[in-house]
């Protein structure tokens, strides 16, 4: 048993345990979760297909799904029908051995998930464990809809039905994990646009997970292989946590000199609070922003997420390639099309090492390709570099253009201005440039 139980993976032969020490109980608990999970196989699951909630006219994707489901089930439901005779006195032998090869297809399917008590119904990834007892659930529909109907054509035209409900959902579900594909690829390339290289020992975190359908050890394989150069131990240069679930466990605190601590069955990592970089999403945005302390006064964040923001130490970015090209290749291919956000998340790398000139020809070349920002956020890093650059006339007009594109954007606006007026030499225009934008903003630049 020692050894079946081996490893770090969690998947205990919880059965094989109880059945010496507990046998009755264990018996029991084996029967009752291979019930609850073949009733949901029958039944529940059909729910998904129909909930009312999936009813989308507006969607194209839905309309194609329910289109598609129908015709290929008409389809099928026409050549199958023309096989048939109505002859109702003939006993098919395919309810005796169906129901035989269903019933030993769902049982042994199931048993590996449930002698580590595991299940369908329980867990989120856990639908996975379906696939096995699949085979047999279906061979037990269909001899279901064919028993309760003697009459071929009834009995028929309900599996079509299923069978165009099954097509339409799965259309559905292809698509989804074709869009969070999409979100993914999204996800990465900003981040490494934005952060070719990462020094080793730095946790990356958020407020919440960036996409769904994937759990956060998903992310740390992704960053470690991107960014890792070796990876000759357990212990893992990267790690990624949505850090609000994690506070009070692996992370102590969101203040400098804190442990930050992950462990995933053999693989651990452990690092600063002082070596953290933090990304955020701003709702319905298109682009990830790497943050700095001073976005803590972005509009609608709650307390949490603003101590949060206190640990972004942008230090741990290099201005270097240093992920591994063929591993981003052989993920993802070819470099997608330069949208806004690449050009956006390059500016802010070139803005953090102060090359004013890079940040100037990015957004002429944004410009060129007619790619606009959606939040008065992204145009901070033009904004600080036109100032550096002594530009003020461009200071000017993307200053006035954040709140054209973000009302209620003043108070982080006013900390960029700030900074800007402290760090840029005193001009005549400066002066004029910064007052203006002083009363649109309401600042106070240069005290009472």
């Amino acid at each position: 048993l020692d050894i079946l139980n081996g490893g770090q993976s969690g998947n205990s032969p919880d059965f094989l345990l109880g059945i010496i020490t507990q046998p009755i109980q264990t018996i029991v608990t084996f029967l009752q979760m291979m019930v609850q999970d073949v009733m949901y196989l029958l039944f529940t699951v059909w729910g998904k297909s129909i909930a009312p909630a999936e009813i989308d006219f507006s969607s194209r994707t839905y309309l194609l799904s329910v289109i598609l489901g129908i015709v290929i089930s008409g389809f099928f439901f026409f050549i199958y029908s023309s096989w048939k005779t109505n002859n109702k006195e003939k006993i098919d032998p395919f309810f005796f051995n169906g129901l035989i090869i269903s019933i030993f297809a769902i049982v042994f399917g199931g048993v590996p998930v449930w002698a580590i008590g595991r299940q369908v119904t329980v867990g989120m990834w856990s639908d996975r464990f379906a696939i096995a007892p699949m085979l047999g659930v279906c061979i037990l529909i269909v001899i279901f809809w064919t028993w309760i109907s003697r009459n071929y054509k009834v009995s028929h035209i309900i599996l079509a039905a299923i069978l165009a409900i099954s097509i339409s959902y799965q259309i559905r579900v292809v698509n989804d994990f074709q869009n969070n594909w999409l979100e993914q690829e999204r996800f990465y390339w900003q981040i490494m646009w934005r952060a070719p290289s990462i020094k080793a020992g730095t946790a990356i975190l958020s407020p919440t997970m960036p996409f769904g359908l994937v759990s956060e050890y998903s992310i740390w394989y992704a960053l470690n292989s991107f960014y890792a150069q070796e990876l000759k131990s357990e212990e893992l240069p990267y790690v990624y946590l949505s850090a609000l679930r994690h506070r009070y466990y692996q992370i102590s605190d969101f203040k400098d000199d804190g442990t930050i601590y992950a462990t995933l069955r053999s693989l651990s990592f452990t690092g600063s609070t002082s070596d953290a970089i933090v990304f955020y999403e701003a709702p319905k945005q298109q682009c990830i922003w790497i943050v700095n302390p001073d976005d803590a006064y972005l509009p609608g964040l709650d307390s949490e997420v603003k101590d949060l923001f206190s640990i972004s130490h942008l230090d741990r970015i290099e201005d270097f390639k240093n992920t591994k090209t063929n591993v981003v290749d052989q993920v993802f291919g070819a470099e997608p099309i330069h949208n806004w956000c690449y050009f956006y998340q390059k500016a802010e790398l070139a803005n953090q090492f102060k090359n004013w000139r890079e940040v100037d020809n990015l957004k002429k070349d944004a410009d060129n390709a007619n790619e606009k920002p959606e939040h008065g956020r992204e145009l901070f890093p033009f904004i600080e570099a036109y100032a550096q650059l002594n530009q003020w006339d461009q200071v000017r007009r993307y200053g006035l253009e954040v709140l054209t594109l973000t009302g209620n954007l003043q108070k982080r606006t006013c900390l960029l201005f700030q900074k800007i007026a402290n760090e840029t030499s005193e001009t005549e225009q400066k002066s004029k440039v910064l007052s203006e934008l002083e009363n649109t903003f309401d600042c106070k630049l240069y005290g009472e």
